[in-house]
């Protein structure tokens, strides 16, 4: 881990005249920064600044010396990646729903047959067997319906 140390002499909130866009931001002046070798005591991947105590980096295990240098010489041997942004896509995606028997059964009857009465539930398995089976669900609503009307 490569880190630089910043020897904190004051803070304080932005200035417009220095450039800084937002006044409510705190920045902090240095006298000096150095940079420190050792390896990160926490358990997580460093992708942007932490901020840490100098007494947690004081305490921290230092690298040896070939250590540095075997790990400066791998970053500079990275691969260089070409970047693609992925193109805009304004379609928005449409979950698909794995209904069940009891679901087909019930938007079927809901669409079609909302105004029969369904008054014997124990028929409800043997429906639902036979949307399993492959039959569709509008079918086997009309059949068991034409049944109770004869």
């Amino acid at each position: 881990m490569i880190v630089k140390k910043f020897h904190i002499q004051r803070f304080e909130y932005a200035k417009k005249e220095k450039g800084y866009p937002n006044q409510d931001k705190v920045c902090f002046i240095f006298s000096k920064s150095e940079d420190v070798f050792f390896e990160y005591p926490f358990d997580i991947q460093v992708q942007g600044p932490h901020y840490r105590s100098s007494k947690i980096m004081d305490n921290s295990p230092m690298l040896e010396q070939a250590d540095i240098d075997e790990r400066l010489k791998q970053s500079e041997n990275t691969p260089e990646v070409e970047y693609k942004p992925k193109p805009k896509t304004t379609a928005r995606r449409i979950k698909k729903h794995n209904l069940t028997p009891r679901d087909k059964l019930v938007s079927v009857y809901t669409e079609k047959f909302k105004h029969k009465k369904f008054n014997d539930f124990s028929k409800i398995t043997e429906l639902e067997k036979q949307v399993e089976q492959g039959q569709e669900a509008e079918t086997v609503l009309t059949n068991y319906f034409n049944s109770l009307d004869n």
